[in-house]
């Protein structure tokens, strides 16, 4: 009950922001908090009871009118913006999650835009976002090129805590990149062997998920939750892998 309650919230505050920052019907930079109230239900969205989130894009537009230094100024908005585009990607994840798509497209191409088109740091949820938006998206959805580069070269982007780097036999200098192995895939792994079952193991899904075991004919997978996808004290999977779990299912 109380999770339900947690996500309800979350859900009301999601599409309040979206519906506020990218569907066009407000003007005005701040409100108060009944006037956010005769928002939300004017536009039928679910009650919605807390401060302002973001601010909107043409307050970012704003100048310090005693700021001298041209410089400064740039690297100032250049903060702000990587800033704000953090942020937005947090927006776009927790869409994903919630299945609120409707401005989903707007805020990525927001979001790009502010980072100049350069990697997040949260990059596991980027490529969880750019995977939704490739293979499940409906009705396939009209990128700019701009978020189309983007999308792709996230995708691409090998992970640590998937990949390593190994040096070849008798050529330090030449690296390449290997999937990690964990002491459960071997747990896994022994028994198939031993039952003769076809199988690859620590097999990667769309460059993106880690899996312990696949069975590619089949089209089916083992995929393993530990202690790292479950929150404390509840036990319960974090939305990065309850997201994992549900587009492993679909792929």
């Amino acid at each position: 009950m109380q999770t339900n309650a947690k996500i309800g919230w979350t859900r009301a505050v999601l599409r309040y922001a979206l519906h506020r920052r990218y569907s066009g019907a407000s003007e005005s930079l701040l409100q108060m908090v009944d006037e956010r109230e005769a928002y939300a239900r004017s536009h039928g969205l679910e009650s919605y009871v807390g401060g302002e989130l973001l601010p909107l894009r043409e307050a970012e537009c704003e100048r310090v009118e005693d700021s001298t230094e041209a410089a400064e100024r740039a690297e100032e908005t250049e903060r702000r913006d990587n800033e704000i585009g953090q942020a937005l990607l947090k927006l776009a994840f927790a869409a994903v999650v919630l299945g609120e798509e409707e401005f989903l497209v707007p805020l990525l191409e927001e979001a790009v835009e502010r980072l100049r088109g350069g990697l997040p740091d949260e990059i596991l949820h980027a490529q969880q976002v750019c995977l939704h938006l490739r293979e499940f998206a409906m009705p396939p959805p009209r990128l700019s090129a701009a978020l189309a580069e983007w999308t792709e070269t996230v995708l691409s982007t090998p992970r640590y805590d998937v990949f390593f780097e190994s040096p070849q036999k008798f050529r330090l200098f030449d690296r390449r990149l290997r999937v990690r192995d964990f002491n459960y895939d071997k747990w896994i792994a022994d028994p198939l062997i031993e039952m003769r079952i076809p199988h690859k193991s620590t097999f990667v899904v769309s460059n993106i998920y880690r899996v312990s075991a696949a069975f590619p004919l089949e089209k089916h997978l083992i995929d393993v939750l530990t202690f790292q996808d479950l929150l404390c004290p509840s036990n319960c999977p974090a939305g990065t892998a309850e997201l994992r779990q549900r587009q492993l299912s679909l792929l």
